[in-house]
């Protein structure tokens, strides 16, 4: 019988948008995971316009993860995830950092089995447990939110 461990299984390198600080990607790396943040690539002032940074990780083939759901109705935006085949996920939820970098990692087994079934361009969100009293219930969910299959 297999071990098991209490690491995540390796995965896809996620790629945090400038939005969630410096706290959501320290927490998925205490739990293992494998993260890039944006202001290593971009340091200071250097803020690049988001269909930059979008093309950018879809050529290393790393998951954007935003909390900026307006990213999607930015027509560079959109054209840069549908022609680079990039992968947004968008958390979801109005929290505190830690709160939503929690979410992130619980729910990290859906994530890693979502990313590994859905070829890119997408993007999905990322929603948090409804919550019991003031403690969360669990992992979250992950759903595709663009493209619709409508």
């Amino acid at each position: 019988m297999p071990s098991r461990s209490s690491e995540p299984p390796k995965g896809p390198v996620f790629f945090i948008d400038r939005d969630l600080g410096r706290r959501f990607p320290a927490i998925l790396r205490e739990a293992g995971i494998t993260v890039e943040v944006h202001d290593d690539h971009y340091p200071g002032e250097d803020k690049p316009a988001d269909h930059e940074w979008l093309e950018m990780i879809a050529q290393r083939g790393w998951v954007a993860v935003s909390h900026d759901a307006n990213i999607r109705h930015t027509s560079r935006s959109r054209q840069a995830i549908e022609e680079g085949g990039a992968r947004l996920i968008v958390v979801k939820g109005r929290a505190k950092t830690a709160e939503l970098a929690q979410n992130f990692v619980r729910t990290y087994p859906a994530i890693g089995r979502f990313v590994q079934q859905h070829q890119g361009p997408w993007i999905a969100k990322l929603y948090r447990p409804p919550a019991r009293g003031n403690v969360a219930a669990g992992p979250g969910r992950i759903e595709l939110w663009w493209p619709t299959s409508d």
